[in-house]
């Protein structure tokens, strides 16, 4: 039976960089929360919220899906770092970020058929969709290049010791992205 892996350090003893990842978190949260909400408003009072056929949700399920397992993925990412099993790193950071990509195609698959299904950006309705989506949109291209930062790193088996911390909190952006996208769905493609 072989031994339990050493626990490497944290590499963030006074906390300053989990405090700044939580900011930005916070900041995000509220951002998201206020568009969410505008949708909300806007559907609830009915003025100018045109009727027709609802976005495509076969899709946007996958879509959730994928981001959900790649959620995962991370925590997967995290644990083998944190528990010192470095040779797995790179494989959870890779299935992350490919399953990123997917979902990041199928989020634009879903532009494209609202679009060509001529609902452009004409009322409030196809207005929000559009923004609240292309702000996630921009959310995960930030998490997609620090992914592509982490995979880098980590075959080259930086992340070890003080510099883990890193993992860890590209891990929290990561596992925010997916929550917040669940109440995007469930907000734009269930109400």
């Amino acid at each position: 039976m072989s031994p339990a892996p050493t626990r490497l350090p944290d590499g963030d003893p006074d906390g300053t960089r989990s405090l700044g990842t939580s900011l930005m978190l916070v900041a995000s949260a509220m951002m998201f929360g206020a568009l969410l909400l505008l949708h909300f408003l806007l559907r609830r009072d009915g003025a100018g919220w045109p009727g027709g056929p609802p976005l495509p949700r076969g899709v946007a399920t996958l879509a959730t899906g994928i981001l959900l397992a790649s959620s995962l993925t991370m925590e997967f990412a995290t644990r083998s770092v944190r528990g010192a099993r470095l040779d797995r790193l790179p494989t959870w950071v890779g299935s992350t970020l490919a399953m990123g990509v997917i979902f990041l195609a199928l989020v634009l698959w879903l532009w494209f058929e609202w679009t060509s299904g001529g609902h452009g950006a004409s009322g409030p309705r196809s207005r929000l969709f559009y923004v609240i989506t292309a702000v996630h949109g921009a959310h995960l291209l930030t998490a997609l290049g620090l992914l592509i930062w982490l995979l880098r790193g980590a075959r080259k088996q930086r992340f070890h010791g003080r510099s883990a911390v890193a993992v860890r909190l590209v891990g929290r952006f990561w596992h925010f992205l997916g929550a917040a996208w669940l109440l995007i769905y469930l907000r734009l493609f269930w109400s």
